[in-house]
């Protein structure tokens, strides 16, 4: 965290650097939930395949 500051420093106030990428990332989780109940299983699942692909675009 103490970083923070320092990012404040150089882009400005964090509201208007994080809204886009923060909007994006929770929006891809959003998709990523198909059980109300225990959502978990579904966020782990998306997260390890958009791993598997930056690996995968990283080899070829």
């Amino acid at each position: 965290l103490l970083h923070l500051a320092d990012c404040m420093e150089w882009t400005g106030p964090l509201w208007t650097t994080w809204a886009f990428p923060m909007e994006q990332f929770c929006s891809q989780l959003q998709c990523a939930v198909t059980g109300h109940l225990n959502p978990y299983p579904g966020i782990d699942q998306h997260i390890l395949q958009l791993c598997q692909w930056d690996i995968l675009k990283l080899k070829y």
